[in-house]
Formats: structure tokens, C-alpha cells, sequence
């Protein structure tokens, strides 16, 4: 939880903790749940309307910002965002006991268009993974990570949570710790599996130069767990 959000107000406080603690959500999610909360709470009291929250919050006074939010330009995805943080907040406090009567249950969501996702061609994927070197523990460790993002359909937050242990070479599969630290078993294609395979040959032959202590699957050059910035810097480097 942030500074700042430890500076918001008390139900808010209590409702970042919550999903800190018991709904176990990542520091990405808190932070935007706790960003979205506290600029409502600072819209309250800029219209003086801060000692109706929560209790007697009306649902004009949601629409209002919402609409502010739209003359000032803002997406319609981020209005969409704010108000499921609201949604949620308040489902919390009724949850608790906190509330009687909830103001944001007939405000709907605006309507997003949807994008087309974009993909890359089989040919783009076969160069994408030829591409990390074949000779160095770098270059085998991107290529096990790219492969195993696409074989087994990680996220890159899944795959960097991942230990030595989580690969099942005998069942060729991963188990992964998915949102909300629920767990499943992806299976791992043969290809995935042998670039792993040759990864791990070639990190222990590392590690034991480096005395890498770290039981991470992937770790950096001086045996740390990589991040998701991490892999989002491999998988940019090696697309350009």
C-alpha cells in the first residue's frame, strides 16, 4: 500500500488492506485500485460533498464525476476502470456491514468498443524464438522463456513466479500460481520442455561458479528472479 494511500480515508484504508491481505491482489492492482479511490475521495471534497462518504452518498453525486471525468477527455476504458473500483469498494462496505443502501448499483459501465487482438503470423513466432543466441546462458534462457510463454499460455507475472520445481519434465507440465493464488497445471510442449531442459543444464553450470542461491526458474546474471519489466525488456529487444 502506498503513502499515499495510507493517507486517504479510513474506509479506504481498510478496503486496500483487504485486498492486500485476504483477496492476496497484486502491488499493480492495489495501486490503481488506491489511485482511482483516493481521486474520488479528493473529488468529494473539493464539492464539499466528503461528509455524505460512504454512508450517504448519493448516486447523482457518482454521475458527476464520471461526467467530469468525460469533459475532461478521459477513455472511456479508464472511466470504466474507476467506476469497477467503486463497484468493488462498495461491495466491500456492504460486505462489512458498513452501509445500507449502495448508490453505484443502476449506474452502468460506459460502453467500450473492442479491439481486434493483435497477433503475430506463425512465420513471426518461428523468428521470435530462433532468434536468442544458442551458446550462452542468456540466450537460453530467453528462448526457454519465450517458449515456455507461448507453449503453456503464461503470463509473464505466472512465469516469473515460477520455481525449478514447478516444471514436471516425467508429466511434461508447470504448475502455476494464477490470480488470486489459485494453482492449475498447464501442460508444456516438447519444444518448450527441451529449450527449458538445456536452459537449466547451463544455469546450474552458471550458478555454481556464481553461488546463486535462488531456487527461481529464471533468474538474471546474478542469480536474482527476474521481474515483469524484465521480461517485457527480453521480448522487446528480441521483436525489434
Amino acid at each position: 500500500m502506498s503513502a499515499r494511500s495510507q493517507d486517504c480515508h479510513p474506509e479506504v484504508t481498510a478496503f486496500i488492506t483487504y485486498l492486500r491481505d485476504e483477496r492476496n491482489m497484486s502491488s499493480h492492482t492495489l495501486r490503481n485500485y488506491a489511485v482511482d479511490l483516493e481521486q474520488f475521495v479528493h473529488y468529494l471534497k473539493k464539492n464539499q460533498k466528503i461528509d455524505q462518504f460512504p454512508q450517504g452518498l448519493e448516486p447523482l453525486t457518482i454521475r458527476g464525476f464520471l461526467a467530469i471525468m468525460d469533459e475532461n477527455g478521459v477513455s472511456k476504458r479508464t472511466v470504466a476502470r474507476k467506476l469497477a473500483a467503486l463497484r468493488s469498494f462498495y461491495k466491500f462496505l456492504r460486505m462489512r456491514g458498513k452501509i445500507v443502501n449502495n448508490p453505484i448499483t443502476n449506474i452502468r459501465s460506459p460502453r467500450i468498443e473492442k479491439k481486434l487482438p493483435i497477433y503475430l503470423t506463425i512465420p513471426q513466432v518461428e523468428a521470435l524464438l530462433a532468434a536468442p543466441e544458442k551458446d550462452s546462458f542468456i540466450g537460453l534462457r530467453d528462448r526457454a522463456i519465450m517458449e515456455l510463454l507461448y507453449s503453456a499460455g503464461l503470463r509473464s507475472a505466472e512465469l516469473v513466479g515460477l520455481d525449478e520445481g514447478d516444471l514436471n519434465f516425467a508429466d511434461v507440465t508447470v504448475r502455476v500460481q494464477g490470480k488470486g493464488g489459485k494453482e492449475r497445471i498447464n501442460p508444456v510442449g516438447r519444444y518448450a520442455a527441451q529449450a527449458v531442459e538445456e536452459y537449466l543444464t547451463t544455469k546450474r553450470i552458471y550458478s555454481s561458479k556464481m553461488h546463486f542461491e535462488e531456487k527461481a526458474l529464471f533468474v538474471n546474471k546474478r542469480g536474482g528472479r527476474l521481474t515483469t519489466r524484465s521480461i517485457r525488456r527480453i521480448l522487446v529487444r528480441y521483436a525489434l
